[in-house]
């Protein structure tokens, strides 16, 4: 009976074990790494102008934003700016003519936008970063200025001077 118990209380080191304890140390290490690394990565922003251009909109939203307003992702999540200019033009619609070629025209009671904003991002050679999302020139989005929310696309990104 000694016998039994002696090799009970004497349980030898195994691969299983080794392994085992790998694996521990190893999910330890990339937690710790995923939040204390992320945390310590420093990330400088500048300063950007982007232009946002809306090319048919109802003249009557036009009330519902104004310079110093700020411009938000759809969700509302991600601020992108404040609004430093906004200018007006003729609304472009295209539509097809009697030739079934599309052109440019005028939409009544509709206006185009100019929306110039200022906004803090990540910039690289090819796009800059807001809010862990991505912008180039020619992007389109759904976006809110001020009270009103209308579809967008940037028509230039410049950094601020």
């Amino acid at each position: 009976m000694e016998n039994a118990t002696d090799q009970k209380k004497k349980r030898k080191f195994n691969v299983i074990d080794l392994i085992f304890i790998l694996v521990i140390v190893a999910v330890i290490a990339v937690v710790a790494w995923t939040f204390i690394g992320r945390t310590q990565e420093k990330v400088s922003t500048s300063q950007y102008v982007l232009t946002l251009r809306c090319d048919e909109i109802p003249d009557y939203v036009l009330s519902a934003m104004k310079v110093g307003d700020t411009v938000q992702d759809e969700t509302g999540e991600i601020t992108l700016g404040t609004i430093t200019d906004i200018k007006t033009g003729p609304s472009v619609a295209y539509n097809p003519n009697s030739d079934g070629n599309n052109v440019a025209s005028n939409k009544e009671g509709y206006i185009s936008l100019d929306v110039t904003i200022t906004a803090n991002a990540v910039g690289s050679a090819n796009y800059i970063t807001i809010g862990g999302s991505k912008y180039t020139v020619y992007y389109g989005f759904t976006a809110r200025c001020g009270m009103a929310r209308t579809y967008f696309r940037i028509t230039s990104i410049t950094p601020a001077e």
